[in-house]
């Protein structure tokens, strides 16, 4: 991932949701993503610590985040795809 910019564009996205969020009247964003790198990134960590301040603060989408365990593929319905793509022996039929 060297020089991509990848915390940047994940801020913004979550800047952009709560954006539209906010017109439509909600108050809060549950978030529970993977583990990646970025996602746990010092920038994305401050980010939401700011974003969160603010809200409380001034109003706003207050962004609850969490993560599943790691090694959890299970759990993630895009990784049990991949798993279920790359094991057709696992797929029966339904007849």
């Amino acid at each position: 991932m060297a020089g991509r910019p990848v915390s940047e564009i994940t801020t913004a996205f979550l800047n952009w949701v709560c954006h539209g969020l906010e017109q439509e009247g909600k108050r809060a964003l549950l978030l529970i993503w993977d583990n990646a790198s970025w996602r746990l990134s010092q920038r994305v960590k401050e980010w939401l610590k700011e974003h969160n301040a603010t809200a409380k603060r001034e109003g706003g989408i207050h962004i609850l985040s969490g993560y599943p365990p790691v090694k959890s593929p299970w759990l993630n319905p895009i990784e049990l795809a991949g798993f279920m793509a790359s094991e057709p022996s696992l797929i029966r039929s339904a007849s």
